[in-house]
């Protein structure tokens, strides 16, 4: 199990799933060992929010 996060090198203190390929395109697969929860929450507000909205029929 990887005990960094792979986008700020920290220690990863708190386990967060992290979707592999968005669960809006289909993803399942999760993991808990890619992040640390800080960098989890940012990129699903600033970066995976975005993208699936894309995938949003109105």
């Amino acid at each position: 199990m990887r005990d960094k996060c792979v986008y700020c090198g920290k220690d990863i203190l708190k386990r967060s799933k992290e979707h592999i390929i968005q669960n809006a395109i289909g993803g399942l697969y999760e993991s808990d060992d890619i992040c640390c929860e800080v960098c989890n929450n940012y990129l699903s507000k600033y970066i995976d929010a975005p993208f699936t909205k894309t995938f949003t029929y109105n």
